[in-house]
């Protein structure tokens, strides 16, 4: 019911970032803008100054898990360092700490996670998921280019669903994640006139997609077809969207598994993590992909 963790650790943010690299539903999860954390290159620096690295932060958190009714709640509240830079050219000269939170309501059954993490999919194991989450970062002085005098406080708020049935009958699994983010960081188009700018996302982007797990094994594991949309719309720059479509070949989960998917859109083009500048620029293309996955 109550945790206490000191270090550096994951923060609590949207499910997307939760899940890690490893354990979404399809091999290349991360298709919307980073928050502070994992947008970051380290945990200090120079110019730009660190927020952290892989999403992860030295924080404080406190965590746990209540069950009202039956259903299952888990909420966490996270202190860290944030954005930390050096020298003048770097933002926060007041060293204002970040503060996130994050609640999460598994209205059925609740999700076999260590800690407050997550995952994108099950493959059914978990029963039937049907799970709410909503989170909110900010800090002050947390974006922007003090080189520039383009300065600005971050805030960043997201809500998330999962929900996987498993299909009477031994008919399947199907599994829907859905995503949408917004980000204040209105430190203007003048902070990309010169280096130094930890350019945080400012504008909302969203991205939905649904799996079906065929029940039948064909060789040594099972086929899951899937589709995604995403769309990321900046403030001081051009939209972005993408079309995914694929198949996961399932072996054992997330520890072996291999995917073939084509996109069509101009988030590579542009940039989905940065490069939101106002000269942004792209062509929607086709790509192919195939992929493995493999952990032990």
């Amino acid at each position: 019911m109550a945790n206490l963790w000191v270090g550096r650790m994951l923060l609590p943010s949207e499910r997307g970032e939760l899940n890690g690299p490893f354990y979404h539903a399809t091999f290349d999860g991360f298709r919307t803008p980073f928050f502070s954390s994992d947008l970051s290159a380290n945990f200090n620096g120079a110019g730009g100054g660190g927020a952290g690295l892989y999403g992860r932060d030295n924080a404080a958190t406190f965590w746990g898990k209540i069950h009202p009714f039956g259903t299952h709640l888990l909420y966490v509240v996270s202190v860290s360092q944030g954005l930390r830079g050096a020298g003048a050219a770097s933002v926060n000269q007041g060293n204002s700490l970040m503060y996130t939170g994050r609640l999460q309501w598994n209205l059925l059954n609740d999700e076999p996670n260590p800690g407050y993490y997550t995952s994108g999919t099950y493959y059914g194991t978990a029963g039937d998921v049907v799970a709410l989450g909503a989170s909110v970062q900010h800090q002050k002085d947390g974006a922007g280019n003090n080189v520039t005098g383009n300065v600005s406080d971050f805030t960043g708020a997201s809500v998330d669903v999962l929900i996987e049935k498993v299909l009477p009958n031994n008919m399947g699994v199907f599994t829907f994640n859905g995503e949408f983010k917004r980000h204040w960081a209105n430190y203007g188009a003048g902070a990309f006139t010169a280096g130094n700018c930890f350019c945080a996302f400012n504008g909302h982007s969203w991205t939905v997609y649904g799996l079906y797990l065929i029940p039948q094994e064909i060789g040594i594991g099972r086929f899951q077809p899937y589709v995604r949309f995403t769309s990321i719309d900046p403030r001081c720059s051009a939209m972005r969207q993408e079309w995914e479509t694929g198949v996961n070949y399932v072996i054992s989960g997330h520890n072996a598994r291999i995917s073939a998917f084509y996109r069509y859109g101009d988030l590579n083009a542009k940039g989905f993590f940065n490069n939101f500048g106002p000269g942004a620029t792209g062509d929607k293309v086709d790509s192919f992909h195939v992929a493995l996955q493999l952990q032990y």
